[in-house]
């Protein structure tokens, strides 16, 4: 394990056969007085670690990880910041992934796709609040999480011209998802493998520009709240709906394996 009095910039690969430890601007597990530094992996690395994978700072920009046991990466390190994001270049494989903000305000950039895979049926939060692709770029990038038996929470993915949309999203877990904010993607939004139900929070908008939307895996319940699906260029394929208001755009068409009540 390492503490930087700054950033800390990893060029390397590293294997492991325990614990791997990096935390910017810190000097032990406080926080330096100056304020956190930044994190900035190589996209192109990997860290391998037997054991647990933890990394902080303001920023963080990270490579592939590999975990035996548990990977934590925490943005806006220490609370001193409020503009932390972190940026996902490679792959996270753990029995348990913890991707945080001490703010609360988790701000996620992707610069490939990426692939989050929790094996050990614990519960995934990416309650964010932005998760898009990174701005310009000529490409938008997907992302795929996967939870076993554990719950997934979902915050706001694209949407706007600062949080643009991914290119898709997949989600797998025999849990339940829970989606507290609205979801943007240029191609298919696909929960038909997240087969555990799925619980809207507030009202919400999924959209897909050019392909379909697919909550056929489990019964959605949004008891009071709108919600609106639009998939003008594809098709939207739900199973049971118990929602206020729903809103459907199709441009191919609507499958309800179920009942909306």
């Amino acid at each position: 394990q390492a503490w930087a009095t700054g950033d800390i910039n990893l060029n390397a690969n590293i294997d492991a056969g325990g614990d791997v430890k990096l935390y910017a601007a810190s000097t032990g597990i406080v926080v330096a007085a100056a304020g956190p530094g930044d994190f900035t992996m190589m996209i192109n690395k990997y860290i391998n670690a037997g054991g647990t994978i933890a990394l902080a700072g303001d920023t963080l920009q990270l490579g592939k990880l590999t975990a035996g046991t548990f990977i934590n990466a925490k943005s806006d390190w220490g609370g001193l910041s409020s503009s932390g994001t972190i940026t996902l270049g490679g792959d996270i494989t753990a029995p348990t992934v913890g991707i945080t903000d001490d703010n609360s305000a988790l701000n996620i950039t992707l610069v490939n796709d990426v692939k989050i895979l929790q094996t050990g049926n614990t519960n995934l939060n990416l309650n964010t609040a932005a998760l898009s692709t990174v701005v310009p770029s000529l490409y938008r990038y997907g992302l795929t999480l996967q939870a076993g038996s554990g719950g997934v929470t979902l915050g706001t993915i694209g949407g706007g011209v600062a949080n643009p949309a991914i290119d898709s999203l997949t989600v797998k877990t025999t849990g339940l998802t829970t989606l507290n904010g609205s979801i943007t993607a240029i191609n298919n939004v696909d929960f038909s493998s997240a087969t555990g139900g799925y619980t809207f929070v507030n009202d919400t908008t999924v959209t897909s520009n050019s392909k379909n939307i697919d909550f056929g895996g489990g019964d959605i319940l949004a008891s009071g709240n709108i919600l609106t699906f639009n998939a003008a260029n594809g098709e939207v394929t739900l199973k049971g709906v118990s929602t206020g208001d729903l809103n459907i755009t199709a441009g191919s068409s609507f499958e309800d394996h179920s009942k909306v009540v």
